[in-house]
Parts: structure tokens; C-alpha cells; sequence
């Protein structure tokens, strides 16, 4: 048996959840990876932020103090959780070699630069940043699913502990 059927016949005897996750950058999910997770992938960082030839990439992470409900399950998860990623290209992506499609993500033009737009996707948690006019993709943002964020409101209201899984 391959190592991937035996963790999960594991992970189905024990009575253990499989929890579908959103789209990693490196190994880095929102809402799933802590901050000693990136820092063990990506080192310490400046403040979240880290610099590589073809990227600049921001962590942000979940922090201490009121909960906004304007935040939804964001500020319910511990501390130190990733809450998104955001990468800024340094190199040339062109949008359409993505072969994304576009009716399943929510398009917003700018209203300061109509040549640039964002392609959001709550379901797979997932934005892209595209100068129109070039068809380059300025930026990539990860974030929580729909589906992750539900399951941490779920929670917080039934009064579990909004503990994820890894936590």
C-alpha cells in the first residue's frame, strides 16, 4: 500500500476528520499553518515578509485582542495562525497561461486604474491580481476558503474551542 492510502486508512480508524484544505503557497495553507511552520519553510523573515528572486511574499498572521465581526472567522483562530499570504511577482506571469475559469471567480476592475483587475475566488481561496492590458499577473493572494473560515464560525458558535487541526 503507498504511503498515501496508509495515512489515510489511519486517519479513517481513528475516527480522525480529513479536513479539505485551501491552496498552499510552499506548504503554507491559511487558517492551518502556524507561524513556527513557515519559519521552519521559510526562516524568520522581516516582520512576515520575505524576498526571493522571482517573489515577494507577505505572511499575515492572526493576532491578539478584540475580535472585529467585519473579520468574520479570521480574528477566532489562535494566534500566530496564517491567515493569508500574499505574493507580489517579480517576474512576467501571464494570466491567461493560468487557464483559470474566470465564471468561477468574482472579477473588480479598479476604480484608480482601470487596467487593473482582481479575480477572487472564496471557494478555493484564492485572488489574482492582473494588469489587463499586459495580461500579467501582479500578485497572488491566499487566503481561507469559504469553506475553512464556515467551519471556524461553526465552531466559535457552538462554543468549541476554535482549535484547528495541527493546533
Amino acid at each position: 500500500m503507498n504511503r498515501l492510502a496508509t495515512t489515510m486508512a489511519v486517519l479513517l480508524s481513528c475516527g480522525l476528520p480529513i479536513v479539505v484544505q485551501g491552496k498552499a503557497w510552499r506548504g503554507i495553507v491559511p487558517l492551518q499553518s502556524k507561524r513556527s511552520d513557515v519559519e521552519q519553510l521559510l526562516g524568520h523573515g522581516t516582520n512576515g515578509h520575505y524576498q526571493f528572486d522571482k517573489e515577494r511574499v507577505h505572511v499575515n498572521y492572526a493576532g491578539e485582542g478584540k475580535c472585529d465581526p467585519v473579520n468574520g472567522c479570521l480574528c477566532l483562530v489562535p494566534k500566530d495562525t496564517v491567515i493569508s499570504v500574499y505574493v507580489q511577482m517579480n517576474v512576467e506571469m501571464s494570466f491567461s497561461t493560468l487557464q483559470i475559469d474566470k465564471k468561477k471567480y468574482e472579477k473588480f476592475v479598479s476604480l484608480k486604474d482601470p487596467t487593473i483587475a482582481t479575480y477572487s475566488n472564496e471557494e478555493e481561496g484564492i485572488i489574482y491580481t492582473v494588469d489587463q492590458e499586459n495580461d500579467d499577473v501582479i500578485a497572488i493572494e491566499y487566503t481561507p476558503t469559504a469553506k475553512d473560515c464556515n467551519d471556524v464560525l461553526k465552531g466559535a458558535k457552538a462554543g468549541v474551542p476554535c482549535k484547528l487541526p495541527g493546533f
